[in-house]
């Protein structure tokens, strides 16, 4: 068959919508005006039109801001996690009504507090293992690594789990670069944190998409443009193609009046289709993963 489970689940009776968003502060805390605030919100508002999980990260903020959170979008489930200080790290994690009516059981866990977090969502014939991460560029290179490996425990071998996982990565993945904006030039540097979490977790494909989700400023102004955010799965590559997930970033990161500095990643993974799908050729995602040719000449 053309899929690697001989019957791939039924996540959902619907084409899943997921989207991923470093907000860059969604709380009140000094310095952020109110009109910020309530262009995030808005901003939150339109993804839950066509979305179905939302991962948010770099909220800031503590458990009484997400219990407020939870009151002002009403009929999405709405979990939270913060790091010890309100002003540094946070996430979010929520999920749409239209999800909230397949589940049978759901279950909240902090891995790392206001940088790792996961929901558990089973229905009657499928568990999502879905994490929300946020790595902390100015820990230590260990640090990240221990995050990343504790966030993936459990995202595997299980036939029953399957595992999306997304957020504000802060690495560069092989493969993808930066832009200069000053002279219009792609730069590509190795990152070895990257590169050691493309080997260390081989099973997992990231879904591909087309431009850069983060602006980095120089004197105030767009300097560079980056990809430092993903949406991975761990479920088989076949299956991957099958769903012909579908990635796009939601916006353009160069522009200055955008309510944070990165602009929200989305991605759709379809219905698996019944019979083989009438493809030509393969899409970039899957010919940029590093196992590729190995998998297709063995």
């Amino acid at each position: 068959g053309q899929n690697c489970r001989p019957d791939p689940p039924i996540w959902l009776p619907f084409a899943l919508k997921v989207v991923t968003w470093n907000i860059h502060g969604l709380f009140v805390r000094p310095g952020y005006s109110s009109s910020q605030l309530a262009e995030k919100h808005r901003a939150i508002r339109n993804l839950m039109i066509d979305y179905h999980l939302i991962a948010l990260q770099e909220t800031h903020g503590t458990s009484a801001d997400f219990a407020e959170a939870a009151a002002r979008f009403p009929g999405w489930l709405v979990y939270g996690s913060a790091t010890a200080s309100r002003n540094a790290g946070g996430l979010l994690l929520l999920v749409s009504p239209e999800v909230r009516r397949q589940v049978v059981d759901l279950v909240f866990h902090e891995i790392v507090p206001g940088r790792a977090a996961r929901l558990i969502i089973r229905t009657a014939t499928a568990t999502i293992n879905f994490i929300n991460v946020h790595s902390d560029p100015r820990a230590s290179v260990p640090v990240r690594k221990a995050m990343f490996t504790r966030a993936l425990r459990t995202a595997a071998p299980e036939e029953s789990i399957t595992t999306l996982l997304m957020g504000d990565f802060n690495i560069t993945l092989p493969g993808d670069s930066r832009l200069d904006l000053e002279n219009g030039e792609l730069q590509h540097a190795e990152d070895l944190l990257g590169r050691w979490f493309t080997t260390s977790f081989p099973g997992l494909t990231s879904i591909d998409h087309p431009g850069f989700t983060r602006c980095g400023y120089a004197h105030g102004v767009p300097r560079y443009l980056s990809t430092l955010d993903y949406i991975m799965t761990d479920m088989p590559r076949a299956e991957v193609l099958d769903r012909h997930p579908i990635g796009h970033a939601i916006g353009d990161p160069a522009v200055q009046t955008n309510p944070s500095d990165h602009i929200p990643l989305a991605a759709v993974f379809h219905l698996c289709h019944s019979t083989p799908p009438n493809r030509k050729s393969f899409p970039s995602w899957l010919t940029k993963h590093p196992f590729f040719l190995e998998e297709v000449q063995a």
